[in-house]
């Protein structure tokens, strides 16, 4: 009796489980015009999908610095400031000026000029409903003219509008400037240029002129007969104003990135700033010049334990090549900045892994010269 029990259990349990793991049928397909040429096709929503801009506000956004209790000049507890013509270093979380050298003097800025390109690029693209990050630009004939630092754009290319950011943030790249401005300003480069000057004053910056948006010297061949002034204050204050921009501060802070990977030989950039990147603590950007008028010059961001700071140095010269001294002045005032000590100086490292770090830095940067 037992086992007929069990036997009927275990049939109405297979039962169940089969009937419980049936699949359902599926449904017949839909019926095949016989004209397959002349059957409507599904309708494709071709809306383009805008990447728009991400932002961090930054608390009391170009008002003026506090100078009331800064160093001047080469002081001798920062002997480092000899290396430069003018510079300045401002605490943004307290708008303090910590330390300033000529910092209200308009000077040469080289391609520290780009620093307002990329500004006017991300405004366009926050107001306009007709461009984002990923809209294709084509390379025009004159932006491929463009010299020295460059990512030897060819008229036959197209790139879209990050790429061409990166870029030029990045490598410095001029001719992915010059399209940039050609491209914001409808083909005219001179038009963007004005607009350049106009959000200057916009922004309060007195001691600023533009005459192109890469920051190369007059030549010739050039429409720009001029080169681009600012003062480091003045420069302080156009940093703020880009570091507002997530991707730009990504950029900024990228050490090597890979530029044309269509193209059939891409080609890798290392940062123009990437002796800050990698050895001082904190560095994420900004942006980096050189010309003959203007000497190795740099507008430098950092953030250590939540305390962020800008430093601007103008002329720097190289005197040594094997030693990048608007680096080591770069290093030396964020250093003092934040801990009242410089790491260049002997026993004074806030961290001696920090300071061993360094050194090996150095020596290995050294051969690479």
């Amino acid at each position: 009796m037992f086992l007929i029990s069990g036997a009927i259990c275990a049939l109405c349990a297979c039962s169940y489980f089969y009937l419980s793991n049936t699949p359902t049928p599926l449904p017949p397909p839909p019926a095949i015009a016989d004209d397959v040429d002349s059957a409507p096709l599904p309708e494709i929503d071709t809306t383009p999908v805008f990447v728009k801009v991400a932002k961090t506000a930054i608390p009391n956004l170009g008002t003026p610095f506090d100078g009331s209790s800064a160093a001047h000049g080469d002081p001798a507890f920062l002997s480092e400031t000899q290396l430069c013509r003018a510079g300045i270093l401002v605490d943004l979380d307290s708008r303090k000026i910590l330390w300033e050298k000529n910092a209200t003097t308009a000077f040469p800025i080289a391609s520290m000029t780009k620093i307002m390109t990329a500004i006017l690029v991300y405004e366009a693209i926050e107001k306009r409903a007709d461009i984002d990050f990923c809209t294709p630009v084509n390379v025009s004939v004159s932006s491929s003219k463009i010299g020295g630092s460059q990512a030897y754009l060819d008229p036959r290319e197209v790139f879209p509008i990050s790429e061409l950011i990166k870029a030029m943030m990045v490598h410095s790249s001029n001719d992915c400037s010059e399209l940039l401005a050609e491209f914001i300003a409808d083909g005219n480069a001179q038009n963007f240029v004005a607009t350049m000057n106009q959000r200057a004053k916009e922004m309060g910056l007195k001691t600023v002129r533009f005459y192109n948006p890469h920051g190369l010297p007059p030549t010739s061949s050039g429409y720009w007969k001029n080169n681009n002034e600012a003062s480091p204050e003045d420069m302080a204050h156009m940093a703020e104003f880009l570091m507002q921009y997530d991707s730009a501060m990504e950029y900024a802070s990228t050490v090597e990135m890979t530029f044309g990977p269509d193209r059939k030989e891409p080609m890798k950039f290392l940062n123009t700033n990437y002796r800050l990147l990698k050895y001082c603590e904190g560095c994420d950007g900004l942006k980096t010049g050189f010309t003959q008028a203007a000497r190795f010059c740099v507008t430098a961001t950092c953030k250590r334990n939540g305390r962020r700071m800008i430093a601007v140095v103008f002329g720097v010269d190289r005197a040594d090549s094997r030693l990048d001294n608007r680096a080591k002045l770069v290093r030396a005032l964020f250093d003092w900045g934040y801990t009242g000590k410089t790491s260049i100086q002997k026993n004074t490292s806030p961290a001696k892994t920090k300071t061993k770090t360094t050194k090996r830095s150095t020596r290995k940067s050294s051969k690479r010269k």
